[in-house]
């Protein structure tokens, strides 16, 4: 597709400033951060989905005071995970939902994993039960890319 023009436009605020380097043709390339917001209805199993973007996470956790669920495996957890945030493994979360309810359901719960795809289903599962729970785009990933503050319990 050489000479030819894509056009794209995107909607959102840019998390950061636009990062421009040169390719060794000397094309330019740019990368952004845009902060969006996702919420949809899954077209196959019609959930609401609710997706919070690294780019706005802390004004989101500071108006919302989520409870924070990280869902990585202890040792994980205990390396690196988010201020204030509860370890529950993925693994045991299943036969937990299955014969209580853990949450609150009166408090927002933002659900958190290495790259936000299991903590997307817990969310959507959860929003089927009337939880009001939310997924970090990215996962922990992304929260460490942004270099966001992280505590160690080593």
């Amino acid at each position: 597709m050489a000479g030819s023009i894509n056009k794209v436009i995107l909607v959102g605020n840019l998390g950061r400033d636009p990062e421009i380097r040169s390719t060794q043709d000397g094309r330019e390339i740019a990368n952004l951060a845009i902060a969006t917001s996702e919420s949809w209805k899954d077209k196959v199993t019609i959930d609401k989905q609710a997706d919070i973007s690294i780019n706005e996470i802390i004004q989101w956790i500071d108006d919302n005071k989520p409870l924070i669920v990280d869902l990585r495996q202890p040792i994980s957890f205990k390396t690196a995970h988010i201020p204030d945030s509860i370890n529950l493994p993925y693994d045991h979360l299943d036969s937990m939902l299955n014969t209580t309810n853990p949450f609150c359901t009166k408090q927002k719960i933002l659900l958190v994993c290495p790259l936000g795809e299991k903590s997307a289903l817990v969310a959507s599962y959860l929003k089927n039960r009337n939880i009001d729970a939310y997924n970090l785009q990215g996962g922990i990933n992304a929260w460490r890319d942004q270099d966001l503050s992280l505590e160690r319990d080593l």
